[in-house]
């Protein structure tokens, strides 16, 4: 199936690593290494129905990778690497076949020249992928998408003087018919950064020339940037004060080259956010958590978001939220991207990319959210990697998607056991017409801070001051946010100690003037270093267009270790508020928590939580109650065996449901050169009548320094109201260095 160009170029790859790499005289490090790999599986499954399919699955993997460092002259040195992989995969689900082949090669030589004062970089990147698919005795050659980029650096770091970078790069990426994809950019970066002291001044200009023939738009983008940061402590530390700013002035010039095309015009966000439904909790009322991985530009490693088919298999099929904080109101936005870290197979596209898989919302408060009907379908953009959300014109302070994990019927292809999100982009795809000409922009962040310390001795009484402004020459000009406080600790025995904090914030982040203050307390008591308790009061009253929202609550924490091996907390907690709406919400909780170790080998736990949470207004007087009962046992009676159960039993709108997992491990070789092992694991879960076994054995021989070769089979059978599962799957590899 492929192609005899695609196959020249594997073939002259595996020439360059078998013969010039070995061959390379005086080189400081020469590596080679092979990696063949085999899987199998079949799979059953069973609709509520009764309906039966099944599907089998096989995978050949090659890998073969190479490298080179050599040091020229002292200050010369040279490195290259390459590697080449074919994938071979075919499958049968109900006596169709369908067989796919991937082919990837990557070539990458880097010359460095200098040393840490003075230094100077040129590389080269070439890399080729493609992938045909055959169905039905049908041959679909799939996209072959060529990349090559050319770079070069310096750096110079003077003593006493501005540092000094600059970067320079070109870079192509197209498929071999240029149908598809045809794009261009050209890089120019310098950066100058200046220590001085308590404080650093940085400048950057940066130029861009991205071209995108097939939508018809060329792009030349001028970028200054500069920065300045302080801090400085006065009178003996008892004062201490901070500023920063950040700036940018950017010149954009859109050409259009013909008409019809798009553009994305990126709408960059303040804060990345995650979170999981678990617990009857519902994505109409969430709190995300931050995740800056979300939005780091770095497309590469995960952000702690799997939506493979790993956790629906260990019965796991809690929805997971993916979102974004913006800056203010001014810019909408209509689509998302959801970016994963690895090409997708077509079932795995098609199963993520049916109706109703995706849902989004929008937030002002990162509480309470409502549903944005989506615009058209989600797409998938093989070429990065990105799932495609349109939505309708929205501007909102938090926009976030929901997504289940992949189901375990979809595929039982082991690649697509984890697929981690990397990024959320946010942007307006815009016609390039209502974009061509120029637009200048202006922006910039100031942050000040002021602490002063007016009592130091018993009571500690601090004053705080911070404040954030943020300019811009177009939209929503000024956003602020101004905050005074007053923090005092105080200890007020051997055992007891006092803090507390009051302080008012001031802001406009485009939604007008609001006003919040906040007031908190907390008593803590440790009359013996095995026991404390600890009450606090939080309490807010906030100010804005929409009404007047108050919030109080109580929170009571208990810890004691009575004796080595026990330790027992419990807490307790309380709250009311009003919001703007008119709304009343009352929240009521407690938690006792134990833990039990009466041999080291030997581990009891033991949970019970309680909530209530009710909701009143002139439409609505609810109440919810959610309770939970959990215990666990973990044993290790010598180190080669590992056992734990746990069991649950929750109750969510006056329905009990259990949940039990057992997991056993056996490995009668832990390390050395062979290693062993065995597990088990059971799920049994009655909110759907569920239960789910995975189990199977492992090997690996290391037969020398970096070569081994190792197994694995495991079967895998789950149950519920709405089908049954099979999968056993078989698997080897062997790592070789050359």
């Amino acid at each position: 199936m492929m192609s005899p160009p695609r196959r020249g170029a594997g073939l002259a790859l595996l020439a360059l690593l078998l013969v010039v790499l070995p061959g390379a005289a005086g080189a400081q490090s020469v590596s080679l290494r092979v990696e063949p790999s085999y899987t199998y599986s079949d799979q059953r499954s069973t609709d509520s129905t009764g309906r039966a399919t099944q599907q089998y699955l096989t995978d050949w993997d090659t890998k073969l990778s190479g490298s080179l460092r050599q040091e020229l002259f002292p200050l010369l040195r040279f490195y290259a690497s390459g590697n080449y992989e074919r994938d071979l995969a075919s499958s049968s689900t109900e006596g169709v076949a369908a067989e796919s082949q991937r082919d990837l090669w990557r070539l990458y030589g880097r010359l460095s020249a200098g040393d840490a004062i003075l230094n100077g970089i040129l590389d080269y990147d070439r890399s080729r992928d493609g992938i045909d698919t055959r169905s039905a005795g049908l041959t679909t050659p799939g996209l072959v998408l060529e990349t090559q980029r050319f770079g070069a650096s310096a750096g110079w770091r003077p003593e006493g003087l501005p540092r000094l970078d600059l970067r320079l790069s070109r870079s192509e990426q197209h498929d071999p018919q240029r149908a598809l994809v045809d794009q261009t950019a050209d890089l120019a970066q310098l950066s100058l950064s200046q220590e001085l002291r308590r404080a650093q001044a940085t400048y950057n200009f940066s130029y861009s020339h991205p071209v995108d023939r097939l939508n018809g738009n060329e792009v030349h983008l001028y970028g200054n940037a500069v920065g300045f940061t302080w801090a400085d402590t006065f009178l003996d530390g008892r004062v201490g004060a901070g500023a920063d700013y950040q700036g940018s002035q950017t010149t954009r010039r859109l050409s259009v080259l013909r008409p019809g095309g798009t553009i994305e015009s990126r709408v960059p966000p303040v804060q990345g956010l995650s979170g999981l439904e678990s617990g009857g909790v519902l994505p109409t009322r969430i709190t995300l958590s931050g995740n800056p991985g979300l939005i780091d530009g770095d497309a590469g490693p995960g952000a702690g978001n799997n939506i493979g088919y790993r956790p629906s298999r260990a019965g796991d099929t809690d929805p997971r939220e993916i979102g974004a904080r913006l800056a203010d109101l001014t810019v909408p936005v209509s689509t998302l991207f959801v970016v994963v870290d690895r090409p997708l197979s077509a079932p795995v596209v098609a199963a993520f990319t049916a109706g109703g898989v995706w849902t989004a919302y929008q937030s002002g408060d990162n509480v309470d959210w409502t549903p944005v009907a989506l615009a058209g379908p989600v797409t998938y953009d093989v070429v990065q990697n990105r799932f495609q959300i349109p939505l309708p014109s929205t501007a909102a302070l938090y926009l976030k998607v929901v997504v289940r994990p992949l189901g375990a019927a979809v595929t039982s292809d082991t690649r697509f056991e984890t697929i981690q999100v990397t990024e959320i982009q946010l942007a307006n795809l815009v016609p390039a017409q209502s974009l061509a000409g120029r637009l200048d922009t202006i922006q910039g962040t100031a942050n000040a801070n002021l602490r002063v310390d007016i009592l130091r001795s018993g009571p500690r009484l601090t004053y705080d001051f911070q404040s954030f402004l943020r300019h811009r020459n177009s939209g929503t000009r000024l956003t602020y946010s101004i905050t005074n406080g007053l923090s005092l600790d105080q200890p007020l025995s051997r055992v007891l100690a006092l803090a507390a904090r009051v302080d008012r914030t001031d802001a406009d982040l485009s939604q007008g003037h609001e006003a919040a203050h906040h007031y908190s307390a907390r008593l803590t008591a440790q009359p013996i270093p095995a026991a404390s308790a600890t009450l606090s009061y939080v309490g807010q009253h906030q100010e804005t267009r929409q009404g007047t929202s108050i919030s109080n609550g109580l929170l009571l924490f208990a810890r004691a270790e009575p004796y080595r091996g026990i330790s027992t907390t419990a807490n307790l907690t309380w709250a009311t508020g009003r919001q703007a709406t008119g709304e009343d919400t009352r929240t009521a909780g407690a938690q006792v928590a134990t833990t039990l170790v009466p041999h080291p080998a030997v581990s009891l736990s033991g949970t019970y939580a309680y909530q209530e949470n009710g909701t009143r207004s002139a439409a609505v007087d609810s109440v919810t109650v959610v309770q939970r009962v959990e215990g666990g046992v973990t044993a290790a009676p010598f180190q080669a065996l590992y056992l734990s159960a746990s069991v649950a039993r929750a109750e969510a709108q006056g329905r009990w449901n259990t949940i039990a997992n057992f997991t056993g491990t056996l490995s009668p070789f832990p390390g050395g050169e062979l290693t062993l092992s065995f597990h088990y694991t059971e799920t049994l879960d009655t909110t759907n009548d569920g239960r789910s076994r995975d189990l199977g054995p492992y090997l690996r021989w290391t037969f020398r320094s970096g070569a081994f070769v190792e197994g694995t089979y495991s079967f895998t059978e789950s149950t519920s109201r709405t089908g049954d599962n099979r999968i056993r799957s078989a698997s080897a590899r062997l790592a070789v260095p050359l």
